[in-house]
């Protein structure tokens, strides 16, 4: 499936295999009268493009290599000893290319939706957006942050506010985008928003940034 986006001001072409997590979260953000500048590919194949050149870089099962223009990142499964995802992306990630293996059978979809958010946030730090991991709840007209170690609560506080003030929703439950703008900081949406689908095609205005730590009952 083909898609062209416009996120946080990005026009991208998005193409990929499994309905499982993309389709329903990348539907507000579809915009076909956009030219995309950037795109992301993903194909399952097990012929992997031949890499010529010795890795640049080893790091446990991952290796880095570069050829011509490209980086093309292999990642080995340690189960199997065959290679499970093959990345090829330029330097600025205008063009990114994930190669899943077929070996990967029911994580796919999963592979799927984390790489390719993972590669999307690149290309979103080459325009100046930063991403935090955080939940972003639209509260009185900004985004209030909430950030944290997986677990301790980002999640729980934002639907609480999403209980206590009727008109709350939540920007993104998990990577929302910071940009910095003449006239302040602004938050964006966009379709990576963790294990929840609540995200919302939108921008803005920053509040406060919350950092939590976890307490030993369940309260605030």
């Amino acid at each position: 499936m083909k898609k062209r986006l416009l996120i946080a001001g990005i026009p991208l072409e998005l193409s990929y295999v499994y309905d499982t997590y993309l389709t329903e979260r990348i539907h507000p953000y579809e915009d076909d009268t956009i030219v995309p500048t950037h795109r992301i590919i993903v194909e399952v194949k097990s012929d992997f493009i031949p890499v010529h050149t010795s890795p640049l870089f080893r790091h446990k099962n991952r290796l880095l290599f570069r050829e011509e223009k490209s980086n093309i990142l292999m990642v080995r499964n340690e189960e199997s000893g065959q290679f499970s995802h093959q990345i090829i992306y330029d330097d600025d990630y205008v063009n990114v290319f994930l190669y899943l293996n077929p070996i990967l059978q029911e994580r796919l979809p999963d592979l799927e939706y984390l790489l390719s958010g993972v590669f999307f946030y690149e290309m979103a730090l080459t325009k100046g957006l930063l991403t935090m991991h955080a939940s972003a709840v639209v509260h009185q007209g900004r985004a209030w942050i909430f950030s944290a170690p997986s677990g301790v609560g980002k999640s729980t506080l934002a639907n609480w506010f999403l209980e206590a003030y009727e008109e709350d929703f939540i920007l993104n439950d998990d990577k929302p985008l910071l940009e910095q703008t003449p006239n302040g900081f602004l938050v964006h949406g966009s379709p990576w928003s963790g294990k929840t689908s609540q995200q919302a095609n939108l921008s803005v205005p920053l509040g406060p940034i919350i950092f939590l730590s976890q307490g030993q009952t369940n309260q605030v």
